[in-house]
């Protein structure tokens, strides 16, 4: 089943399996999460190292969709399969089972890193939680527009460059786009874009260290609510303006 089946289904009784048009892709899904979030909170983004954090966001990204996207489309983020179901590019019940199957893979994937890493490192890093950096004074509404305008940035580039163009070169823009947002909001946010990178190490860390710190729960839903506005705004922007004839709502 090639990509453009998986980002446009149109499938027609009895010429795909329930398997591989759902089943399959879930899967998929699952497992490039928990291999993204994962390699992500596996890296030591200390002080020191948060920066080039971002290009291991960037890098796991980019292959994830090269080895995976003709199966699922190469989401491995809520926001992302929102911003395709808004676009009209994925039906609701499967972008549902998406949403569930992105959030247990970044709750296993964080429980991994916990395995991994013994207890004194796993606490130094937080788990590889995102934590908004109010001790350099950010504020939640600040919070919320960093993660909602680079999020934003995120899903306005795979809608335009995936889910309309196809090219070889998409999973490539992708992940630059990941990295280089990701990049530029290690310091105020963490740059997270993503809520099932979010809230899985959130869970982890809450559950397997004997320290737990207020300030993950505290500004969590930051991680939420900017996503969710800046999916939407992307949405809308593709629809309205970037995309294709055929998803394109025209209003003259």
């Amino acid at each position: 089943m090639s990509q453009s089946e998986i980002l446009t289904p149109t499938y027609e009784i009895g010429t795909t399996s329930f398997y591989e048009s759902h089943v399959r892709p879930v899967v998929v899904e699952f497992l490039g999460t928990t291999i993204l979030v994962f390699l992500v909170c596996m890296f030591p983004a200390t002080s020191s190292t948060i920066y080039q954090s971002a290009f291991v966001y960037g890098f796991a990204t980019l292959f994830l969709i090269v080895s995976f996207g003709d199966i699922s489309g190469g989401h491995f983020n809520p926001a992302i399969t929102l911003g395709c179901t808004v676009a009209g590019a994925l039906s609701i019940p499967l972008s549902v089972c998406y949403f569930f199957a992105q959030i247990l893979g970044g709750m296993l994937g964080a429980a991994f890193v916990r395995a991994v890493y013994p207890l004194k490192i796993y606490k130094t890093i937080v788990g590889g939680s995102t934590v908004l950096n109010i001790m350099q004074g950010m504020k939640p509404g600040w919070g919320v527009m960093t993660e909602a305008l680079l999020t934003f940035i995120i899903v306005l580039t795979f809608l335009h460059s995936v889910v309309d163009k196809r090219s070889k070169l998409a999973p490539l823009s992708v992940g630059v786009s990941v990295a280089a947002c990701s990049f530029v909001g290690a310091f105020p946010t963490g740059g997270s874009m993503n809520p099932a990178r979010s809230l899985g190490p959130a869970i982890a860390f809450s559950v397997y260290s004997d320290y737990v710190d207020d300030l993950i729960w505290k500004y969590h839903y930051i991680y939420w609510v900017g996503p969710l506005a800046g999916t939407l705004f992307a949405a809308l922007m593709y629809r309205f303006v970037l995309a294709s004839v055929n998803r394109r709502i025209r209003l003259l």
